[in-house]
């Protein structure tokens, strides 16, 4: 199990560098591009990326969803943009600090901050929102 930021500024699902390092040992398959990345600074940078589709666990669902892996980047985050957010209906309630799935809104998961108390929780950090999650 590992831990993803779902990141309503981020336009695709970034592996970090952890998980890519995994990925690649279990002998994952990856297929090579190019895309623009749009850094907070407002600055782009053309990157070789590598991806692949993975099953994500999260919420007692199974997901199969697309991956860019950054070659090379270092200590970045695992995480879920909103192409991952939307093809899961995925609702943040930062508000209320729960997270859920559209078609189930009465079944929340609350954010990582109580993450020990509960197996599918969920953290908010500014634009970003923690999710425990199981990459396949």
């Amino acid at each position: 199990m590992g831990t993803a930021y779902a990141d309503t500024a981020a336009t695709h699902s970034i592996a970090g560098e952890t998980l890519y390092h995994v990925l690649k040992k279990q002998e994952t398959t990856f297929s090579t591009g190019s895309l623009t990345v749009f850094l907070a600074d407002g600055s782009k940078l053309e990157r070789e990326v590598n991806t692949t589709c993975v099953k994500i666990s999260l919420g007692g669902r199974t997901l199969p969803r697309k991956l860019v892996a950054i070659p090379g980047a270092k200590n970045n985050n695992t995480l879920l943009g909103m192409d991952f957010l939307e093809s899961s209906e995925i609702v943040l309630n930062v508000k209320r600090k729960t997270w859920f799935f559209d078609d189930q809104p009465k079944r929340q998961f609350h954010f990582l901050e109580q993450f020990q108390k509960s197996g599918d929780a969920v953290k908010s950090n500014v634009s970003q929102t923690a999710i425990p999650l199981t990459v396949n």
